[in-house]
């Protein structure tokens, strides 16, 4: 019923498959749906979520992926020129990643910490968490001979790795924000 009513809400977004997975981490902590609808209407306004659906993802496509390129080439060069040579887009990965905000993809417990870091600091929480990923698998991903390869890390990019080492180095040494994203990328997660 809350999708619903999100969709008859926002007619221009209606429903996209990735809010089930918001939602249910909503419910999660939110029993009451009118106060979930209003936690969701309020992550799609002011976290940034709904700019990234609108227009058949225009601003996941046209923002989303320019700063994790950009914050690539800034962080890990050698990566980034990794992945063109392999052919490796960020749409492969990032699109899951950023609309179901890692659901599904890395353990509950970490998944509870990384919400509480995003519902205190907004969308940068999750280009840190990305950079961190990153960061983590930096050698296992230079090491990829094609697309698939990569499967493993997008399906599971924290196993193996201390999940509070991931999250310390999230908030830390890759702590970002939305004026050091636009420092470095020139763009904003959303526009201000």
């Amino acid at each position: 019923r809350i999708l619903r009513a999100y969709a008859a809400y926002d007619m221009e977004i209606g429903y996209v498959q990735s809010m089930s997975t918001i939602v249910s981490m909503l419910l999660f902590n939110i029993q009451e749906e009118e106060e979930c609808f209003l936690g969701l209407v309020a992550l799609f306004r002011n976290y940034g979520l709904r700019y990234l659906l609108v227009r058949d993802l225009e601003g996941l496509r046209e923002t989303a992926f320019t700063i994790f390129e950009k914050l690539m080439q800034h962080y890990f060069p050698q990566v980034w020129n990794h992945f063109e040579e392999i052919g490796l887009h960020p749409s492969l990965f990032l699109t899951n990643w950023l609309l179901e905000i890692f659901f599904g993809y890395i353990p509950f417990s970490q998944l509870l910490q990384l919400w509480d870091l995003f519902i205190l600091n907004g969308t940068p929480v999750l280009y840190s968490f990305i950079v961190t990923i990153i960061s983590f698998n930096q050698g296992h991903l230079l090491s990829l001979k094609d697309v698939e390869a990569f499967n493993e890390i997008k399906h599971s990019p924290t196993y193996g790795y201390s999940h509070e080492k991931i999250l310390m180095l999230c908030t830390t040494k890759y702590k970002l924000s939305y004026e050091k994203i636009h420092t470095i990328t020139g763009l904003y997660p959303y526009p201000q």
